[in-house]
């Protein structure tokens, strides 16, 4: 079905992502917001830092983020992955949530940006990054 969705005044989308019967906006004002395939907002969770990137696969939903201040020319991004579905909209809390910071390897280190964050077909997470390399 189509829908909208308002968000407050000054507050915008900066990161949208859809899963299996939900869809998912992260804003300006560092809010993650979860909507049901009909558009009824259903979850409303705060990020720890700026949106970077939004990725959806099925139930899985993850979250990157700035989380503050990296060496100078680098960033310093995490990523959070989750559980969403309409049934169980509490899943998509930080405590059920993985926090992996970018020493795991998939975010990217050493100055390079991210360009993109996506599900594969398989379900696995992967990064791209502007130094070329995807990493999964």
């Amino acid at each position: 079905s189509d829908w909208t969705a308002q968000l407050p005044a000054g507050e915008e989308a900066e990161c949208i992502a859809t899963g299996l019967g939900f869809v998912a906006v992260a804003t300006s004002a560092r809010l993650l917001r979860l909507f049901s395939a009909a558009g009824l907002q259903t979850a409303l969770l705060s990020l720890d830092g700026p949106p970077v990137a939004l990725a959806a696969s099925g139930h899985r939903l993850s979250v990157v983020y700035h989380a503050g201040s990296g060496l100078s020319g680098e960033q310093r991004l995490w990523h959070k992955v989750g559980h969403a579905s309409m049934q169980c909209v509490d899943a998509l809390t930080y405590d059920a949530m993985e926090r992996v910071m970018a020493s795991d390897g998939l975010l990217p280190t050493g100055g390079s940006e991210l360009v993109w964050f996506g599900f594969s077909e398989e379900g696995n997470l992967c990064a791209y990054c502007a130094d070329g390399i995807l990493r999964l």
